[in-house]
């Protein structure tokens, strides 16, 4: 990011107060992380699948996590 009032490059993606957010909406902008998203939700109704809803969410919610870290650490090296 530039800013015009310093003359200050950022090579950096995130600031530490925007981490979370930005990356997840990033995460979200995969269209495979979307459909993911909506078959956990589909399966953790209980009249449409027998799964329990944690086995259902729970695969993909450590895949976003695991995706999220990736990016914090590239973003971290990519800032030092």
């Amino acid at each position: 990011r530039y800013n015009t009032n310093n003359n200050f490059i950022r090579t950096s993606k995130y600031t530490w107060y925007d981490f979370l957010p930005l990356s997840i909406l990033y995460q979200f902008k995969r269209i495979a992380n979307v459909y993911f998203l909506l078959i956990a939700i589909i399966q953790s109704i209980s009249i449409l699948s027998p799964l329990n809803p944690i086995t259902a969410i729970a695969p993909f919610l450590i895949v976003l996590f695991v995706s999220v870290l990736r990016e914090g650490l590239e973003d971290y090296t990519r800032h030092k």
